[in-house]
């Protein structure tokens, strides 16, 4: 978007944010915006498919879910009150899913900032690795992707202690939580 204000600018000198921020309220602009990322996703794609072949023999599909917030203008901070009420008192929060395998945007979700990232969790599916960042640890949620069968990794927060239920390199159950294991750095494996 910054982008687009600077060529704007630079070509035509001002911008008159009155008829850019009534626009977002029309469907039309929804589909502009779905739009400009398939494009984007698709010029930037391309380049990264051939690195990431070897995952496909563990995982059907692997995902990436984040958000991505701007300020708009405040005249809108009734409909989309933004989390910095000083700051930015309006402001939206773009949440999207982004197939790995597909290449391509697989879920995409528009609300208001103050909304809490819990509420745009993507759909698990048996089989799936969804990377998540911090923001979305919420354990409850995360459940509903072990009962799926599908796969997650996120970043926790420093007092979490999950529990390790297999130790793959050796081939054998663990059942201990996190920080009642040492771990052998040459060989990567539990003890």
């Amino acid at each position: 978007m910054s982008l687009i204000y600077r060529h704007y600018v630079a070509k035509h000198g001002k911008v008159s944010y009155a008829a850019f921020y009534e626009q977002l309220s029309k469907k039309a602009f929804t589909e502009w915006l779905r739009l400009l990322l398939a494009k984007a996703m698709s010029l930037l794609w391309s380049h990264y498919w051939t690195h990431l072949e070897r995952l496909w023999v563990f995982f059907d599909d692997v995902r990436v879910h984040d958000g991505s917030s701007w300020a708009i203008h405040d005249d809108l901070k009734e409909k989309f009150p933004g989390r910095f009420s000083k700051t930015a008192p309006a402001a939206l929060e773009l949440h999207a899913t982004f197939s790995l395998l597909r290449g391509q945007i697989c879920q995409l979700q528009l609300a208001a900032d103050s909304e809490s990232e819990h509420h745009f969790f993507p759909h698990p599916e048996a089989g799936v690795l969804y990377l998540f960042d911090a923001g979305y640890v919420n354990q409850a949620e995360l459940n509903k992707f072990a009962q799926a069968n599908a796969f997650y990794l996120t970043r926790g927060r420093s007092n979490q202690n999950p529990v390790v239920l297999y130790d793959h390199h050796r081939n054998r159950e663990i059942n201990k939580p996190l920080k009642e294991l040492t771990r052998i750095s040459h060989k990567g494996a539990f003890t």
